[in-house]
């Protein structure tokens, strides 16, 4: 079955978003509440290792059974619609913001695909391409520079997780990149044009990604050697632990000497060196690669890893001029959203996830706090829904 480009950016419908990793699928379906948003539903399941590789289908049948596992039993309400948003593999997908100079938007477009081979690894003749106009500058008379966000991925791939959702029962309303949809549900549209040169850190269990975002718009994303799950490998070979042990001792020590032994803490310390060695060189090649550039001035942490006890004290103490806080993917769904949005862009930690109790956010009362940040990509998708 062949399917014409989707979509890798942006497509309001009523629908679920649904985040498909190598080791894990989750799926969130928000809508309108008067004048806020509701997460009404939300789901998840583990993936059995050798159903995905590093973003590849290698059994469709198992993936297309865990899909449907996973969205019958998503609650507390039921879901109705069949359409869905669908996450496409970080690792398989190559987002970048092109300067293009051109008479109008269409010719932009067209200028910023055949500029695109220049800068992702991939031939761009067996992929989909998408891109949207973030900002427009007149540059003369007759034209003016585009600031062109353009998402790329493989034909085949795209092919392959359209099939997918298909022979789950859904109907893809859009295939995203992974990028698009964490920022959506970390940064609010209404405060990204004036934010700070921000890094978006997720660190999930199989791998973990950056995203630098500035001036309004994701400027590139790239895959980091690190994952919260070789962290646990790291300890139960070091410790002689069973996985279960491993993951546990890790969550629950942290960084506390106290709570652990010193093998335990050493791995975590070189864990999070090797995290802001890797952060300082993604910083330094914005810097050097992009006209404009400023230093990255924030860090925001998400995905399941980044709740390891601790984790955005050891790593500021590692960055020097950047602040380094635990994302708050509920942000969209807060109660008044407006008003807190707009204290938000005078006051940017005046509404702290960490400070806030569940109460304040529409949410299921089956959702708890352990929830939040590995549903960051999942919600960031079915605000697709009402954004």
């Amino acid at each position: 079955m062949k399917y014409f480009v989707m979509p890798f950016l942006s497509n309001t419908f009523d629908s679920i978003g649904i985040d498909i990793g190598d080791r894990s699928i989750k799926a969130a379906y928000i809508k309108k509440h008067g004048k806020d948003f509701e997460l009404l539903s939300f789901g998840s399941i583990e993936i059995n290792p050798g159903i995905f590789d590093k973003g590849n289908i290698l059994k469709p049948d198992q993936a297309s059974s865990a899909i449907r596992q996973l969205v019958s039993s998503m609650g507390p309400k039921k879901i109705k619609t069949k359409y869905a948003h669908v996450c496409l593999p970080e690792t398989q997908t190559f987002i970048k913001l092109l300067n293009i100079e051109a008479e109008n938007e269409e010719e932009a477009k067209a200028k910023a695909r055949e500029e695109l081979p220049n800068h992702v690894p991939i031939d761009i003749q067996k992929s989909y391409v998408d891109s949207r106009i973030v900002e427009k500058i007149e540059a003369s008379e007759e034209k003016m520079l585009c600031k062109v966000l353009s998402g790329a991925c493989p034909q085949k791939i795209s092919n392959d997780y359209a099939d997918l959702i298909s022979i789950s029962g859904l109907i893809p309303v859009s295939l995203q990149i992974e990028a698009e949809a964490i920022v959506n549900a970390l940064m609010p549209k209404e405060l990204q044009q004036n934010s700070v040169p921000t890094a978006i850190i997720d660190i999930g269990a199989g791998r973990s990604s950056f995203i630098l975002f500035d001036n309004n718009a994701i400027q590139f994303s790239v895959s980091m050697p690190l994952s919260s799950n070789e962290i646990t490998v790291d300890i139960a070979r070091t410790m002689q632990f069973t996985y279960e042990q491993a993951e546990k001792s890790k969550r629950i020590c942290g960084f506390d000497p106290s709570r652990c032994e010193k093998q335990i803490i050493d791995i975590l310390f070189k864990s999070v060196a090797t995290l802001a060695e890797n952060i300082i060189k993604n910083n330094n090649f914005y810097l050097e690669h992009f006209s404009g550039a400023k230093p990255i001035a924030a860090i925001i942490l998400c995905g399941g890893g980044a709740y390891l006890p601790g984790l955005p004290r050891e790593l500021g103490a590692r960055l020097k001029n950047m602040s380094v806080k635990l994302g708050n993917p509920l942000i969209n769904i807060a109660k008044k959203r407006k008003k807190i949005i707009k204290k938000l862009k005078t006051e940017p930690n005046s509404f702290d996830s960490n400070n806030e109790n569940l109460d304040s956010y529409n949410i299921p009362k089956e959702f708890s706090q352990k929830h939040e940040m590995s549903y960051a990509t999942a919600i960031g998708l079915a605000l697709s829904n009402v954004l």
